[in-house]
């Protein structure tokens, strides 16, 4: 949370976005060329990091700041709500995509992921540091 609120949020969600991205690219190619497994560990630790990081904590914060007071708890109810749904649909498929896909396809699609979710916070997501609640609602109307 010290990270957080030293550094913004919205540079530590790219930050740790666009890790996530490279540490996956990195696996995909380390599980193609048939790295050794102390590099494939070493990678996804380095996932795992990036994630710890940033988005891990950081979606939590933005989500308490980014709705208006007047719709600030169904709000982040409803963002909850669909972040633990992905959560749920990431887990419940891994498997079934890794039998599909296979473990670099799987990884290579989460990648893909990690990539537009750089691009989304850099496009949609407003940096909150230092603002009060009602300085970022006014952002939205402008």
């Amino acid at each position: 949370m010290f990270v957080i609120d030293r550094v913004g949020r919205k540079p530590l969600l790219l930050l740790a976005s666009g890790g996530m991205t490279l540490a996956l690219g990195a696996l995909v190619v380390a599980l193609h060329l048939g790295a050794p497994g102390p590099w494939l560990l070493g990678l996804i630790m380095l996932y795992v990091a990036c994630f710890a990081v940033g988005l891990g904590p950081g979606v939590w914060v933005v989500i308490t700041e980014i709705f208006p007071n007047a719709v600030r708890g169904r709000g982040a109810s409803v963002a909850t709500v669909a972040l633990w749904i992905a959560c749920t649909v990431v887990s419940f498929t891994f498997l079934s995509l890794v039998k599909a896909a296979g473990l670099a396809g799987a990884f290579g699609l989460y990648a893909g992921l990690s990539a537009l979710t750089f691009l989304f916070v850099w496009r949609a997501v407003p940096e909150t540091k230092g603002r009060t609640l009602e300085e970022i609602e006014r952002g939205w109307h402008s």
